[in-house]
Protein backbone atom coordinates (compact mmCIF):
# COMPACT_ATOMS: atom_id res chain seq x y z
CA UNK A 1 0.00 0.00 0.00
CA UNK A 2 1.71 3.30 -0.83
CA UNK A 3 1.66 6.16 1.20
CA UNK A 4 -0.88 8.37 -0.34
CA UNK A 5 -3.58 5.34 -0.33
CA UNK A 6 -2.67 5.50 3.43
CA UNK A 7 -3.45 9.14 4.09
CA UNK A 8 -6.99 8.25 2.63
CA UNK A 9 -7.47 4.97 4.70
CA UNK A 10 -9.15 5.21 7.91
CA UNK A 11 -6.56 4.47 10.54
CA UNK A 12 -6.75 4.87 14.38
CA UNK A 13 -3.06 5.64 16.41
CA UNK A 14 -2.44 4.57 19.85
CA UNK A 15 0.24 6.49 21.77
CA UNK A 16 3.89 5.06 22.20
CA UNK A 17 6.80 6.48 24.76
CA UNK A 18 8.80 7.17 21.60
CA UNK A 19 9.03 11.47 21.79
CA UNK A 20 10.47 11.09 17.98
CA UNK A 21 7.50 8.87 16.84
CA UNK A 22 4.74 9.39 19.11
CA UNK A 23 2.25 7.60 17.53
CA UNK A 24 1.90 3.48 16.07
CA UNK A 25 -1.03 1.48 14.63
CA UNK A 26 -0.73 -1.63 12.60
CA UNK A 27 -2.38 -2.12 8.78
CA UNK A 28 -2.22 -5.66 7.11
CA UNK A 29 0.45 -6.62 9.77
CA UNK A 30 2.73 -3.97 8.91
CA UNK A 31 3.25 -1.31 11.67
CA UNK A 32 3.37 2.52 10.76
CA UNK A 33 4.84 4.65 12.77
CA UNK A 34 4.38 8.86 12.25
CA UNK A 35 7.90 10.77 12.93
CA UNK A 36 7.26 14.74 13.62
CA UNK A 37 9.74 16.60 12.02
CA UNK A 38 11.52 19.90 12.52
CA UNK A 39 8.79 22.38 11.36
CA UNK A 40 8.61 24.71 9.51
CA UNK A 41 12.00 23.42 7.83
CA UNK A 42 10.45 19.68 7.59
CA UNK A 43 7.67 18.58 7.05
CA UNK A 44 5.77 18.32 10.43
CA UNK A 45 4.60 14.77 10.04
CA UNK A 46 6.37 11.81 8.02
CA UNK A 47 4.64 8.39 7.72
CA UNK A 48 6.87 5.57 8.08
CA UNK A 49 6.90 1.71 7.42
CA UNK A 50 9.49 0.21 9.36
CA UNK A 51 12.27 2.57 8.24
CA UNK A 52 10.69 3.57 4.67
CA UNK A 53 9.45 7.29 4.28
CA UNK A 54 5.92 6.71 2.91
CA UNK A 55 4.61 10.05 2.82
CA UNK A 56 5.52 13.61 4.43
CA UNK A 57 2.59 16.26 5.24
CA UNK A 58 1.33 18.83 7.83
CA UNK A 59 -2.42 18.61 7.44
CA UNK A 60 -3.76 15.31 9.66
CA UNK A 61 -5.66 13.73 7.56
CA UNK A 62 -9.39 13.85 8.69
CA UNK A 63 -9.61 9.86 8.25
CA UNK A 64 -6.86 9.28 10.95
CA UNK A 65 -8.20 9.07 14.39
CA UNK A 66 -5.60 10.68 17.30
CA UNK A 67 -4.93 8.75 20.43
CA UNK A 68 -7.10 9.63 23.29
CA UNK A 69 -5.59 12.69 25.40
CA UNK A 70 -5.60 13.38 28.76
CA UNK A 71 -6.74 16.52 29.14
CA UNK A 72 -7.06 16.48 32.49
CA UNK A 73 -3.21 15.47 33.18
CA UNK A 74 -0.51 18.53 33.09
CA UNK A 75 2.76 18.53 32.96
CA UNK A 76 4.23 14.92 33.36
CA UNK A 77 1.14 13.66 33.56
CA UNK A 78 0.20 15.01 37.14
CA UNK A 79 -3.03 16.35 37.49
CA UNK A 80 -3.55 20.25 37.17
CA UNK A 81 -5.84 20.11 39.98
CA UNK A 82 -3.91 22.79 42.61
CA UNK A 83 -3.67 21.57 46.08
CA UNK A 84 -3.99 24.41 48.53
CA UNK A 85 -1.34 24.20 51.53
CA UNK A 86 -3.25 26.36 53.93
CA UNK A 87 -0.97 29.21 54.47
CA UNK A 88 -3.16 31.41 52.50
CA UNK A 89 -5.43 31.17 55.76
Amino acid sequence: MTGEELLQRKLKWEKTQDAFHPMRTEVDGQELRIRVGDFPEESLYTLLAGDKELAQFDDWPKTWQRPPSDKSAGFYGKSKTAKTTGHDK
